[in-house]
């Protein structure tokens, strides 16, 4: 595929983010696929999904928020069969606090699907807003 077509997937994904389709997001990724948290601090932060895991986080989040997630494009650049997109989110916890994070995603595409994801984004925010025992909550929720 080409550069085109492969921001138009990436396209296709936040679209189906942003609907709540996690079957949507399932048929975008390949089999074998990896997401890669690339946090460095807090260690509960730097984890590996897989295909499933990966595409239960929107609605997982959704949970503790006051709407479902929505994540908005700011700028993509692609080369080759990889995407670079710069993303961003502005979305109120349910226990008050808001979350406006900015994503940077590495996304790695092999015929037409999703293979690799590494994600970097400000874990200071995360930690802030969620903390581990916001993590291991919803884990509980989804075993």
């Amino acid at each position: 595929m080409g550069i085109e077509e492969n921001k138009q997937v990436v396209r296709d994904w936040i679209d189906a983010v942003n609907a709540g389709r996690e079957d949507r997001i399932l048929d975008l990724l390949t089999d074998d696929f990896r997401f890669t948290c690339m946090a460095v601090q807090p260690e509960w932060l730097r984890h590996s999904l897989g295909r499933e895991e990966f595409a239960k986080v929107p609605s997982t989040m959704s949970q503790v928020l006051v709407s479902p997630i929505q994540l908005r494009i700011v700028d993509m650049t692609a080369e080759g069969s990889r995407v670079a997109l710069e993303m961003a989110t502005d979305s109120m916890l349910r226990n008050g606090k808001r979350y406006n994070n900015a994503y940077h995603l590495v996304i790695k595409l092999r015929d037409g699907k999703f293979y690799e994801v590494l994600e970097y984004s400000c874990s200071f925010l995360v930690q802030s807003c969620f903390g581990v025992d916001a993590v291991q909550a919803g884990a509980t929720q989804n075993a």
